[in-house]
């Protein structure tokens, strides 16, 4: 199996829409990307990315979803264009997989009319609800005359635990997302070959405190976020009675000072360092793995 990263480009949205306590000005920048398994069973691309047509008038496609979500793409910086620099068409795909429908991920749907659309049922019937566009569904990016297949449950595609459908509710009441463990045991050797010696690389790129977290699992949850904190001074001298008892070789603590700082409002990651190897090493190789 071989697996491809295609790039769609990027949308610009406002950070609070993910982070509500985040400053109104502020933006981020979310990556828009399709995956391509090719395998001798067939081909199976995961998403199918934002429509082409979004470059020139977002809001023709998008209506007045196009004042929350800027794309920042250019003419080739779509699906269609991807599977042709590797010499296939929409026509050589026989399934694609849709983690759910929101428009950056099933906007090119209409192109694969000889794949079988595999997606969760209740993504389908969030999509198909009378407050669907309000929820940023675009009916234009997915409902159109193609094989739809729905399911209800993990869906192993090939029958043999390599490719594996797994629910993931949350983001959207359908949400999807897939697993094959070759796939992750080849990308991390990848990383090791190709990453410098001796450096440690982060692949991630969104900030979020403990306390963000924390709200999110919560509201998830359906109950109250945790109303009591350690004050800091209090989390520092913990954090070193744990160093303190691991040295002498006790059991560490669940309380270290690695652990104080991970859990301080003030410790953020960045997946620069990351990108830039990736960019000038090619952790991630376009031609895929063997």
């Amino acid at each position: 199996m071989k697996m491809y990263i295609l790039s769609g480009g990027r949308l610009r949205m406002h950070k609070s829409i993910y982070l509500p306590d985040a400053d109104r000005s502020e933006t981020i920048e979310l990556p828009v990307s399709s995956i391509l398994l090719r395998d001798a069973r067939g081909n199976v691309l995961f998403e199918t990315g934002c429509h082409p047509s979004v470059v020139q008038d977002a809001e023709a496609r998008w209506g007045g979803l196009a004042k929350l979500m800027t794309p920042i793409m250019g003419p080739d910086d779509n699906v269609i264009a991807g599977l042709a620099a590797l010499g296939l068409a929409p026509g050589d795909i026989d399934v694609v997989v849709c983690s759910h429908l929101h428009t950056d991920h099933c906007g090119c749907n209409a192109f694969f009319t000889k794949a079988t659309v595999i997606l969760h049922a209740r993504e389908l019937e969030a999509a198909r609800s009378a407050d669907a566009l309000a929820r940023g569904y675009v009916a234009a990016d997915w409902d159109h005359p193609v094989s739809i297949e729905p399911v209800t449950s993990e869906r192993d595609l090939w029958g043999d635990g390599h490719i594996v459908l797994i629910p993931l509710p949350g983001h959207t009441p359908g949400y999807n997302n897939f697993v094959d463990v070759r796939d992750v045991a080849r990308g991390m050797v990848a990383a090791w070959e190709r990453g410098r010696r001796g450096e440690r690389y982060i692949l991630g790129g969104v900030d979020m405190t403990y306390r963000d977290m924390m709200r999110l699992v919560a509201q998830q949850a359906g109950v109250a976020p945790p109303r009591m904190y350690m004050p800091r001074f209090a989390a520092r001298v913990v954090g070193w009675m744990g160093d303190r008892k691991e040295r002498k070789g006790g059991k560490p603590l669940a309380n270290s000072t690695q652990v104080r700082y991970a859990y301080t409002d003030r410790f953020k990651f960045t997946s620069a360092k990351a990108e830039r190897v990736s960019t000038r090493r090619q952790i991630w190789q376009a031609e895929g793995y063997e």
